[in-house]
């Protein structure tokens, strides 16, 4: 398995390409010409401040001295499209004209690539170094007919990964037939994929079901309560709540529910007739009730009219003082500002008065 981290190159131990490489990559992709193309990690990349490159990883430390043809190759390029070299191999892009290669429609959850047309003496660390810049993958198997495939963790690195179809893969600076190749690069059909997206989809209808399901649970109306089965001590409790104005209702929907069901027999007919006449006796429990609701009305009737008979002889008594202050003798001694203010709470105490003897009438029924 080939994890996150780059793996090693045999035989001279250098690394593969890393950052460096992958941010080249992802400019082509992009449609950028403005592209180093060196190796990728400290490796093949100028040491900052310096103008030499840092070439030859030996023993876990670099090797100023050595340099690596392939890491210290002037950038190079091939109808405006720039080679990319990796570690122990260089990718040389197609012609500008030359027709795209096709590929298969793309399976549901599809994260295997099929890369074929490999070199005979590739290996899996070289395929590992290129996939790498399209992002991070789990397996590697690579064939012996020059073909691999390799299962990403991310479903949009296939699509990265068809990039490299049509491009020719050299390793070494050989140019014999095994040792190049043209790749091409298409969508697979992996068992594993299939079975992580069904359960996925899964998953998700499994989400979506519950969802509609709460939905239609909020939604649903209240369900009305359960009435209990006919049994003597239900019945018994029913007969205590008849007698009582607390419990009359729900005792009295019980009764119905079971005289509509026809639970009544002949054992059990003497307790319905004392249920019944329960709810006879509630007629004239009823009837007393009214009675002494209209007492109370027509107090609170006589009591209402004593207060507004006070209520109206107040703002009598208040309309006679503002008459008295508006006689000859009294009103010359008052100043111009006084007598207009005085004039003003008239006008608004002859308002209010109609308006509070027009409701009185609405209310008692009772001219004042």
């Amino acid at each position: 398995m080939m994890g996150g981290a780059g793996p090693m190159i045999g035989g001279a131990g250098q690394m593969m390409g890393g950052a460096g490489q992958l941010n080249r990559v992802s400019q082509m992709m992009n449609g950028s010409r403005n592209v180093s193309s060196m190796g990728g990690l400290m490796s093949g990349d100028m040491q900052p401040g310096l103008n030499m490159p840092m070439t030859g990883y030996i023993g876990g430390e670099y090797d100023f001295m050595m340099e690596d043809p392939y890491l210290a190759a002037p950038p190079q390029e091939v109808d405006g499209k720039e080679i990319l070299h990796f570690s122990g191999f260089v990718l040389v892009p197609p012609p500008p004209h030359a027709a795209p290669r096709s590929t298969r429609e793309k399976p549901p959850g599809c994260k295997t690539l099929f890369i074929g047309g490999l070199p005979e003496t590739v290996t899996e660390e070289m395929i590992g170094e290129l996939m790498q810049t399209c992002g991070n993958f789990e397996t590697i198997r690579l064939g012996k007919k020059h073909f691999a495939h390799i299962r990403f963790i991310d479903y949009d690195s296939v699509d990265k990964a068809i990039f490299y179809s049509g491009w020719r893969m050299k390793i070494g600076e050989k140019d014999d037939k095994p040792n190049t190749g043209r790749i091409h690069c298409d969508y697979a059909t992996a068992r594993d994929d299939q079975y992580e997206w069904e359960c996925m989809q899964r998953t998700i209808e499994r989400e979506q079901r519950h969802h509609r399901r709460m939905i239609e649970d909020m939604n649903r109306p209240p369900s009305p309560p359960q009435v209990a089965r006919y049994s003597e001590s239900e019945a018994s409790g029913i007969t205590e709540k008849l007698k009582s104005s607390q419990g009359f209702a729900e005792a009295a929907g019980i009764l119905m529910e079971w005289l509509d069901k026809g639970q009544v027999n002949s054992r059990n007919a003497n307790r319905f007739y004392t249920m019944i006449h329960c709810v006879q006796s509630s007629v004239r429990r009823l009837t007393a009730e009214k009675e002494e609701f209209e007492q109370e009305l027509e107090n609170y009737k006589a009591q209402y009219k004593i207060k507004v008979t006070g209520l109206v002889s107040q703002m009598e008594q208040i309309q006679n003082v503002f008459s008295k202050a508006r006689q000859q003798k009294v009103w010359d001694h008052f100043s111009k500002p006084q007598r207009k203010n005085l004039e003003l709470w008239t006008s608004q105490c002859q308002v209010r008065s109609v308006g509070l003897h027009d409701w009185c009438v609405i209310l008692t029924g009772v001219s004042y």
